[in-house]
């Protein structure tokens, strides 16, 4: 017997083995990878910002509501990978006008500031 995968699936086969992966991206799946997104931008900035990796820190985030909603779904990920004591999130148009850092994440543009605690 010889297996051969679907033609237009997302299989591979040989003569013993067919691999299929689901390759469709749910909006549950695109959600987290923004949020391991903004854990790497923030990693950095902590990074750059000369913080120790055991320092603790405040995150204050000034958002659009789609990444603002995309933060409140994966908050805890998101503490509990840069070490942050206290989230903050206000929206993108009450940005003060110096804020410490500007990012992007994927279409989302949003500003931080990050402290130690």
């Amino acid at each position: 017997i010889y297996r051969q995968a679907i033609a237009g699936s997302n299989a591979v086969s040989n003569r013993f083995v067919t691999i299929a992966l689901d390759l469709t991206l749910t909006q549950d799946l695109i959600d987290e990878g923004h949020a391991r997104e903004l854990v790497n931008k923030i990693q950095n900035l902590r990074k750059d910002n000369g913080f120790e990796v055991s320092d603790r820190i405040k995150i204050t985030v000034f958002t659009d509501d789609a990444l603002g909603k995309i933060i409140d779904k994966h908050k805890a990920y998101i503490q509990g990978e840069t070490l942050c004591l206290q989230l903050n999130q206000h929206a993108l148009s009450h940005a003060p006008a110096q804020m410490q850092e500007t990012i992007k994440v994927d279409r989302h543009l949003c500003q931080m500031a990050l402290e130690k605690v």
